[in-house]
Order: structure tokens, then sequence, then C-alpha cells
């Protein structure tokens, strides 16, 4: 039964993904989104299953998607700024709180890698072994979003 409503959230969460992204939404976008999510659904909780994951966000990282939509905006301006003057970036670490867990350390890690990089001015590109330090490139700025993933 667990399968089965782990592959229901995917193929929810897949068809909204697409139908967010489709510019003029028409019967033929929602017909294919509805097939097309399917497969990809039953694959999303097979890989999980076969990675023997068991990803459980906690509560508290809700305020890192609160902080999500204004970084956005942020680094959007950050971005255009920075082509204005040739600025490159740099490289830089973020260390992530310990976690009680070696799944929930893990859990933190793709979290904090999704969030961050979700916005135009952060890239993250590696983590460490004991998934507590992220290796990131990033214009300057942002401590704002780096902070709350840290919480």
């Amino acid at each position: 039964m667990r399968g089965w409503l782990e592959t229901v959230f995917w193929w929810v969460a897949l068809v909204l993904v697409w139908l967010v992204t489709v510019s003029t939404p028409n019967w033929q976008e929602v017909v294919a989104a509805v097939v097309l999510a399917l497969p990809c659904a039953v694959a999303a909780g097979g890989a999980r299953r076969i990675a023997g994951d068991r990803w459980r966000p906690r509560l508290g990282w809700v305020g890192a998607l609160r902080a999500l939509p204004g970084a956005i905006a942020h680094d959007t301006v950050k971005v255009f700024v920075a082509l204005a003057h040739g600025e490159d970036g740099r490289l830089d670490h973020v260390r992530l709180p310990a976690e009680h867990s070696k799944h929930g350390q893990a859990t933190r890690e793709a979290f904090a890698s999704a969030v961050l990089s979700a916005t135009p001015g952060v890239v993250v590109l590696d983590a460490n072994q004991d998934h507590d330090t992220l290796l990131m490139h990033r214009l300057d700025g942002g401590k704002r979003l780096e902070r709350s993933v840290r919480r």
C-alpha cells in the first residue's frame, strides 16, 4: 500500500510540474501530463527503493522554502549586474548541521542542494562523503538563503 501511495504522490507532483511549466495549457497538454507522468512516478519510487533511502524532511526546513522566492528575485538581479560588470563569482563551502542518522544527513544535503541551486546565483557542485559540507559556485551575497538551509 505504501508504494502505491508514493507512486500517486510522485504522479500528482509531476503532473503539476508539467502543467505549471506550460505557457498555455490545453487538453492535449493535460492528457500528455497525465499519461507521461505515470512511468516517471513509478521510476522515481523504484529508484528511491533501490537506493534504500528514506528521506524524511523536517518541518523546520520550510523556512528555506519561504525564503526562496525572494532569493530567486535577488539573485536574478545579481546575475544581470554580474554580466554587465564581467564578474565571475567564487567557490564557497556551506557547512550543514549534523543530523541524528546517516539518512537524515543525506536528506538534509539533498534538500539544501536543491534549494540553493534553485536560485540563479548559486550552483552546488559537490558534497563531501559525510554529507555535512557543500561546495558551491556563487555570486557574492545570498547569505540569507544559506542561513535558512542551515537551520
